[in-house]
């Protein structure tokens, strides 16, 4: 937890009851949560780590209830849990759900309150894939698992992982503002084993859980995973589909969230800079048939795919709109058209790529940094 001036900043990094704070993915394995958390406060910052674990199994009701005591709050008729704790340098009382309490005016206060999901990249049994959605079990308590929900893997199986969608219901009230997907090291296999692992060397950040699930699990978990049919979300019946599947009904379909996980409606901003290349950002649509790629640090890759003669166009725009210049504008091209375009020729700056094959058009944004 991080506390400045106007926000309160609550970072959610599940760690697992039996798991030891020094089984982390960092290249230095004797660093740790809590190492970096008395780093930072020993330098004077309003830094605090809080282990929800300690907690877990104490029930509590809400503030306006008048219970100030630390511990979740659960709701018999929904199945939804969420903790309440004050901070550990006692000034704030924070409810999850509804935000900071003001003790004076007994009102709660949920624009103070910013939540960021922080999950670790990995393979899981049941769920398929660990990544921003499923590490909100740790947000939910499983503390008196067989009088709420008829046992351990009842819990699991009839109420996380099925159709009930309880994890997401639990996130639709206590909504991350930002998710960071750590995928420094990916674990490729269920389980502890850190021969499963592969540095895959990525950090994914998003505002949208499912874009985030979706793009990390079908292009970073999957191509390294021992059961790439559990982890591909694409994938109909498997395991990761079907659960994202189940969470994506409630959150879109019952609780009106405007999240996605369809590959046409996203788009990933790659900002990778290495001074020894000057390598450009790209912020490009995963859409297969309409690419737009950096392959070198001034060479951008656009691949164009039909399925019958079409009539392709590329155009490049500034961010006023205006046409900066039209890279091809061809008739009855079929199957595919490549084309590497150089941007030395283009200013620093950001601008728009328009891709379209007579059928659909992608827009990509580009950054261009020299």
């Amino acid at each position: 937890m991080v506390l400045q001036e106007k926000f309160l900043f609550v970072i959610i990094h599940k760690i697992s009851v039996g798991i030891n704070e020094r089984d982390n993915n960092s290249d230095d394995t004797n660093q740790s949560i809590g190492d970096v958390v008395n780093t930072f406060r020993a330098k004077g910052y309003p830094v605090y780590l809080m282990n929800w674990n300690t907690m877990y199994n104490t029930v509590a009701n809400e503030y306006s209830q008048n219970d100030m005591n630390n511990g979740y709050v659960y709701e018999s008729s929904t199945k939804i849990s969420y903790p309440k704790f004050r901070m550990p340098s006692g000034n704030y009382y924070v409810s999850l759900r509804y935000g900071i309490w003001d003790n004076t005016l007994k009102t709660y206060d949920h624009n103070k309150l910013c939540i960021i999901d922080f999950p670790v990249l990995k393979a899981h049994s049941v769920a398929g894939a660990t990544i921003a959605i499923k590490n909100w079990v740790g947000v939910l308590t499983t503390a008196y698992s067989t009088e709420r929900y008829g046992g351990f893997w009842p819990m699991h199986n009839d109420y996380f992982f099925s159709s009930f969608a309880l994890i997401a219901k639990v996130m639709a009230v206590t909504y991350p503002k930002l998710c960071i997907v750590d995928a420094a090291w990916t674990n490729t296999r269920v389980g502890n084993d850190l021969n499963a692992l592969v540095k895959t060397n990525s950090l994914l950040a998003s505002t949208d859980p499912f874009a985030v699930d979706w793009y990390s699990s079908k292009y970073i978990l999957t191509p390294v995973a021992q059961d790439p049919a559990s982890t591909n979300p694409d994938l109909a019946g498997g395991t990761f589909n079907t659960n994202l599947r189940y969470w994506y009904n409630y959150l879109h379909d019952v609780a009106g969230f405007q999240v996605t996980k369809n590959p046409n409606e996203i788009s990933v901003y790659d900002r990778t800079v290495l001074k020894e290349t000057g390598l450009n950002g790209i912020a490009q649509s995963v859409n297969p048939e309409l690419k737009c790629y950096f392959n070198q640090s001034n060479s951008l890759k656009i691949e164009i795919n039909t399925k019958e003669s079409n009539n392709i166009r590329i155009d490049i725009f500034d961010l006023r709109g205006k046409l900066i210049e039209n890279i091809i504008n061809k008739k009855n091209i079929s199957n595919s058209y490549s084309v590497d375009y150089n941007t030395t020729k283009l200013r620093e700056g950001i601008y728009l790529v328009t891709l379209h094959n007579g059928v659909k058009t992608v827009t990509n944004k580009i950054i261009i940094s020299k």
